[in-house]
């Protein structure tokens, strides 16, 4: 809309006596006017120039007041025209209309209905021109836009969302938009949608569709309610997108991180089957021929001379050198899979890991267990257990702790083990480090059980490390 104090008005009549004297009344009202006697003129000016109004009479020898219109509208669309009639050619006045015209006047002109009918047209021409920037700006937009009422019914769709649906326009508004919406997920998008109030107008959501070829793409909208003066949700406002693209890069990623998954449960399977193995054939094998080997040192220990003093001293130290070398075969079976574990279960297992750990480190490890024993799978007290022993390695190198207190209990179906020091205190940053690989191994273990791990640190005052593992998990470690 052109920019001056009312609107800029273009007359045209043949009659300059009618034509002269309605410019300098409309110029009084506040209107910048532009007046021709020539159809042709008036053209060239609309053709050079904006104009919010036309006032045109119908009856002149050039071209009629009707065919004026429909041309001048053809040049320019936001044009609101009104004619100038007699009281003979009301009816062709009302033809006018019917191509285009908003109004009309009778002549002899009556100047309050002029002015009525003025400022009628010139707000219709405001309206038009809001409108027109809307439909610029919603029909420039990449999303796909929606309005429909309550029921579902559509008001309104951009060019976008007719393109993406290969439908026209006409075929989409007054039907319902659930009809392109995937049938297993038109319930739940009802359901949002009935959710929506004016205290509570926005929300988005995905759902899956069906475009006319029978394809299945993803979607999301962001849906807005729209509410009258009373508070009452009137319409809804979407906007929307294919999202196609990134679900299936999603799906890709999620099917990716289950075979790293399965593939990780199972190379920690066999890990542990072959430190069972490793841990067996160095105790059963290794252990019986140190066993052996001790015995025949001490058989011919007792058959040497009295007087060989220095080759009973070396018999001596090689029985101590068995001796030794049997007590570092137990702790490299120990270390590998403790006897305990599979034999006595996990509260004993964990147990022992504390005292050992206490006695190789100096540090002070308390153990509470409740109840005294635990009836869990081998999985879940693997799990656990190698759960612990990374999180007390995480303690010698890290913490710089003088005490640890350790809690192991079974409450509400799933087992908790819990781990406190009086160190330094992990950080946020540290939990969350790529290179954190012991967190890394632990936070596995225990989504790999279905199972939640929180680690919390308070600076100078220590960090405590919980674990719950459900015991119906289907985990297999």
């Amino acid at each position: 809309m052109s920019e001056h104090k009312r609107g800029s008005i273009l007359i045209v009549d043949d009659e300059i006596e009618t034509m002269n004297p309605l410019c300098d009344l409309l110029s009084g009202w506040g209107y910048e006017v532009a007046g021709f006697t020539s159809v042709r003129q008036a053209l060239d000016a609309l053709h050079e120039r904006d104009f919010d109004l036309l006032l045109t009479d119908l009856v002149m020898p050039e071209m009629s007041g009707i065919e004026l219109i429909q041309t001048a509208v053809h040049m320019e669309p936001l044009l609101v025209c009104i004619v100038i009639t007699g009281q003979g050619t009301i009816q062709t006045a009302v033809e006018a209309m019917k191509t285009g015209a908003f109004d009309y006047v009778l002549k002899p002109l009556e100047f309050k209905t002029l002015k009525q009918i003025l400022s009628r047209a010139l707000e219709v021409r405001r309206l038009r021109d809001s409108e027109e920037k809307y439909r610029a700006i919603v029909e420039d937009q990449t999303e796909l836009i929606c309005r429909f009422l309550p029921g579902g019914t559509v008001t309104f769709v951009n060019d976008v969302y007719c393109r993406y649906f290969a439908c026209r326009r006409e075929d989409i508004i007054g039907e319902s938009f659930v009809k392109f919406i995937l049938e297993d997920d038109q319930h739940d998008v009802l359901q949002k949608i009935a959710s929506l109030s004016c205290e509570n107008p926005v929300m988005t959501y995905e759902y899956r569709i069906v475009t006319p070829d029978g394809t299945v793409c993803w979607q999301q909208w962001t849906n807005r309610a729209l509410c009258d003066k009373n508070n009452t949700v009137v319409e809804f406002q979407a906007v929307g997108h294919d999202i196609t693209t990134r679900k299936n890069a999603e799906e890709e990623l999620k099917n990716s991180r289950e075979q790293l998954r399965n593939l990780s449960v199972h190379l920690q399977s066999i890990r542990e089957k072959e430190r069972m193995l490793i841990a067996r054939e160095i105790h059963d094998e290794l252990g019986q021929a140190l066993t052996a080997l001790k015995m025949e040192l001490v058989w011919l220990n007792n058959r040497l001379p009295n007087d060989q003093l220095l080759l009973h001293d070396k018999m001596k130290s090689m029985i101590g050198l068995v001796d030794e070398t049997a007590r570092t075969v137990q702790r490299i079976s120990a270390e590998l899979r403790p006897g305990l574990l599979d034999d006595l279960g996990l509260a004993a297992a964990v147990e022992w890991q504390a005292e050992d750990f206490e006695r190789r480190t100096g540090i002070s490890c308390t153990v509470t267990l409740d109840p005294e024993d635990f009836v869990a799978n081998q999985d879940i007290s693997t799990a656990i257990f190698r759960i612990f022993q990374e999180t007390l390695t995480n303690i010698v190198r890290h913490a710089g702790a003088s005490c640890v207190e350790v809690v192991l209990h079974e409450k509400d179906n799933e087992i908790k083990l819990q781990v406190s020091d009086n160190g330094r205190g992990i950080t946020p940053e540290q939990v969350s480090h790529p290179r954190s690989f012991g967190i890394m191994g632990i936070r596995e273990r225990v989504n790999l059980l279905q199972g939640k791990l929180e680690i919390v640190g308070i600076p100078q005052k220590g960090t405590t490390v919980t674990v719950c593992i459900p015991y119906n998990t289907g985990g297999v470690l």
